[in-house]
């Protein structure tokens, strides 16, 4: 009997352990452990609590999903059959340099009328029934097994999620033992867990071309009006400002109106507000201002990722979809794609999950 553990459950972890439970050779028990309460990782939701618009689903991690390999494209158009997923919009604004917006044709931009984690959460819950999936565990130590290659020590989760800094595990629980294992969690959280063994030449072999790929963190400003005040636009990139990136009209995005916008942070902005976020509220209310000249919101929060995308600069080429070390440790995600996405992710874990099941089958 093989086992798999795949530590991370967004959609690279889950498409990595329906992988390994699917293959010719299916592994027969797969372990998926996740630090998030919820599972979708960076395809984060929140359900505003107060406000205008109380009750309202947020975006407040990736903000969409686009299409480019029929293989994915054939799992978007089940959620669209099913209504999980819907068209959101060709059209994105684009704000220059200068603050004149333009208005760019691009790929269909798609969204989840519940958010984007739904979508993760209807993957897992079709996983055959030798996976088991958790949350709140955080696999603390990864090293040789005494009856199978590989040991993961695990312990629960006491704060924050599994893409924000200050999550920790007090104590450890629980040991799982696995023939293979795959790490679908952004690069440098993989690298910390793979340099608790030191003297593991292929794990800190493995942990170094993880480092080599890094990731930015961000800021992610959910603001509340009474009622819509802007032009309509669905999603806007905004080019040469020091403070916002990009801005998503969430009421577009959901289809109910909502008079929300998300807007999130550049990489730099976000560095000098990673231990006090709150304290980013008004410089980013004040950029978003600004940009869109609209009046000041009567609600707003903030949302700190730690390691919320991949550099641009050193994500990997579209061949490279994985990592993966001498004995059946593997490394996936949105790292590996010259366009880092939603897709690149999940065609990563399951390109990983396919490769780990060949080798379980082997050993």
């Amino acid at each position: 009997m093989t086992a798999a553990i795949v530590v991370g459950g967004g959609i690279s972890g889950i498409a990595a352990a329906g992988a390994l439970a699917t293959a010719p050779r299916p592994v027969d028990r797969v372990a998926v452990l996740d630090r998030g309460r919820r599972l979708g990782g960076r395809m984060a939701v929140r359900t505003l609590r107060t406000g205008p618009w109380a009750g309202h689903i947020v975006d407040l991690g990736a903000s969409y999903f686009t299409v480019g390999r029929p293989e994915f494209g054939a799992v978007v158009d089940d959620w669209l059959a099913r209504g999980l997923a819907r068209p959101w919009s060709e059209e994105f604004a684009v704000i220059s340099t200068d603050g004149t917006l333009s208005i760019h044709r691009g790929p269909m931009r798609f969204a989840a009328p519940n958010g984007l984690r739904s979508l993760v959460e209807d993957l897992a819950a079709a996983l055959p029934a030798g996976v088991a999936v958790r949350t709140d565990r955080n696999a603390a130590w990864l090293r040789r097994g005494a009856v199978r290659p590989w040991g993961l020590d695990a312990g629960p989760v006491t704060s924050g999620t599994s893409a924000d800094p200050g999550a920790a595990a007090v104590g450890v629980d629980e040991h799982i033992e696995a023939d293979v294992v795959a790490l679908c969690q952004p690069t440098s959280q993989a690298a910390d867990l793979l340099r608790e063994s030191p003297n593991d030449p292929d794990l800190t072999g493995l942990a170094d071309a993880c480092a080599r790929r890094r990731y930015e963190p961000l800021l992610a400003l959910v603001a509340q009006w009474p009622q819509r005040s802007w032009e309509p636009f669905p999603g806007c990139f905004v080019n040469g400002d020091a403070t916002i990136a990009f801005i998503a009209d969430d009421g577009s995005r959901r289809g109910d109106g909502a008079a929300v916008l998300v807007a999130h942070s550049t990489a730099e902005f976000a560095r000098g507000y990673l231990r006090e976020p709150n304290a980013a509220a008004e410089p980013l209310v004040a950029a978003l201002r600004r940009l869109l000249d609209i009046d000041e919101p009567v609600a707003v929060e903030v949302k700190r990722w730690g390691a919320a995308r991949p550099a641009t600069d050193e994500v990997g080429s579209s061949d490279a979809r994985f990592l993966l070390a001498p004995g059946g440790v593997g490394v996936a995600g949105d790292a590996f794609s010259q366009r880092p996405r939603i897709e690149a992710a999940w065609l990563s874990g399951r390109a990983l999950g396919t490769a780990l099941a060949a080798l379980a089958d082997a050993s």
